[in-house]
């Protein structure tokens, strides 16, 4: 394998659809991983963590989303309160 890898993800914004409803509401990005991350993924679908690739970079961009989103609105308060 090369050093990074390229891999297609879908997303949506609604998780209670069902998967043919979902495919027609998510978009397809292209990313690159570092082979270390691409094996990681793999493994962890492997061992049945996720059912796919894409629902493992779906989760992890989640997980990252609700982590960082809170801090970005308190910062935004915070800055409107003092203007």
């Amino acid at each position: 394998m090369s050093d990074v890898c390229q891999l297609y993800v879908c997303q949506t914004s609604d998780a209670r659809r069902t998967t043919n409803e979902t495919a027609n509401f998510m978009q397809r990005i292209t990313i690159r991983l570092p082979d270390q991350q691409l094996t990681m993924i793999d493994y962890m679908v492997a061992q049945g963590e996720f059912p796919s690739a894409s629902e493992a970079i779906r989760a992890a961009v989640r997980e990252l989303i609700d982590e960082r989103s809170s801090k970005l609105i308190q910062r935004s308060e915070m800055l409107a309160a003092i203007s």
